[in-house]
């Protein structure tokens, strides 16, 4: 199996509703691969498609393919996008990163103070000053998606717009009086400021978003086929809402050098603290996307402990998630899951030897995911993310 990047190119306004009830419905700021998966299915079935169908069971059978969320990119698409850490910081008042290609998207700079909270857990304060080298004011939590770049990094945004509507009178077939609603919606269109030889222009770009995951070749050959032509997602489609364009190629799979990662990070925290880490290798997993863990009593869990032996946990930053959805199938609401949320951060400690064995764990993790719903997109992981060893961007 290879790796591959599937982009989509909005058409028009998607909405992907946040909850299934709500007198003021908001929408996703990214595609679910639940979503994803979910039409893709549902156009195989209209093109004369069964459930019992070979191709059918190749694409979307439990465990066939792990559909993945679908986050903002940017209009080259140069890099794949992914979520920001729960310990990325920026400035309170000027956030964002250092950039100049992008003058709306200028900031004071991010950092990362994974170590820092580290530091805090074992040396009980903190060792690094929270506020701005450039204008002192308090550093922040810094959400959202990133291009994944750390040589020239920026943040990613979607755009969201509200749709304004009128209920219409079922006996006159005119405006109802009284009833006046708002839908938001992810726009199609994007309007950014480029900074070029002339001058200043603003311009308005397509929005895409991409996620990447391992396909076989027939595999591959099947979602070509129904990504020919335009695929609708999300809700009110009968109103012209929902129309992407799917893109499907390979990529470059992410990798990750575990022993690297360890020294850099241990040098991070002996240039904060003036101090050495105790010994053994550390390694952190980021969780891409929503994590769905349970125990062995099926209750939700918001532990992850690798199985591997002489691992042991050091530190987490995570918030938790309500995860709800509908069957379109089944016309019925699924059911409600606990999950850990997306951009939480686990970091660990190995203290055994076999290094090389370690690593090739941590590929094959990193390949299938954790957790529950793997093939709807949640589970996502990403191992010894350079973001909290190179990000020094404040």
């Amino acid at each position: 199996m290879k790796y591959y990047k599937i982009s989509a190119k909005l058409l028009s306004p998607i909405m992907i509703q946040e909850n299934r009830q709500s007198n003021t419905p908001k929408s996703l700021s990214h595609i679910p691969g639940s979503t994803l998966r979910g039409a893709l299915a549902m156009k195989h079935l209209r093109l004369g498609g069964s459930p019992k169908d070979d191709s059918f069971k190749d694409l979307f059978s439990f465990g066939s393919i792990n559909y993945p969320n679908l986050y903002p990119a940017d209009e080259q698409e140069s890099n794949v996008s992914a979520i920001l850490p729960f310990t990325a910081l920026s400035c309170k008042n000027n956030s964002g990163f250092k950039r100049t290609n992008y003058e709306d998207q200028v900031g004071h700079g991010v950092n990362d103070d994974l170590a820092d909270k580290l530091a805090k857990r074992l040396l009980g304060k903190y060792v690094s000053a929270h506020f701005c080298k450039k204008c002192r004011q308090d550093l922040r939590v810094f959400p959202g998606f990133w291009n994944r770049s750390i040589n020239n990094p920026a943040k990613v945004d979607t755009v969201l717009l509200f749709a304004r509507h009128t209920g219409i009178d079922r006996h006159t077939g005119t405006v109802a009086s009284n009833i006046f609603f708002t839908n938001q919606v992810i726009a199609d269109l994007q309007k950014v400021s480029i900074k070029t030889n002339q001058g200043k222009n603003k311009e308005f770009y397509t929005q895409h978003f991409n996620g990447c995951t391992y396909l076989s070749e027939e595999q591959l050959s099947l979602l070509q086929n129904l990504s020919s032509d335009s695929l609708f997602i999300g809700r009110n489609k009968s109103r012209g809402l929902g129309e992407v364009k799917l893109s499907i190629q390979e990529t470059e799979e992410t990798s990750f050098d575990l022993p690297k990662w360890d020294v850099s990070f241990k040098q991070k925290y002996q240039a904060i603290t003036k101090s050495n880490l105790p010994e053994g290798i550390y390694f952190s997993i980021n969780l891409e996307s929503h994590a769905i863990l349970l125990d062995k009593f099926l209750r939700p869990m918001y532990d992850f402990n690798p199985d591997f032996p002489e691992i042991s946990p050091v530190l987490k930053i995570i918030k938790m998630q309500k995860i709800k959805g509908w069957n379109n199938a089944w016309k019925l609401a699924k059911s409600d899951d606990i999950a850990i949320s997306m951009g939480s951060v686990f970091l660990f400690k190995y203290v055994g030897s076999d290094v090389s064995g370690l690593t090739v764990y941590l590929k094959k993790l990193n390949k299938s995911g954790i957790g529950l719903r793997i093939d709807e997109g949640f589970g996502q992981i990403s191992v010894c993310n350079s973001f909290h060893t190179e990000m020094e961007d404040l």
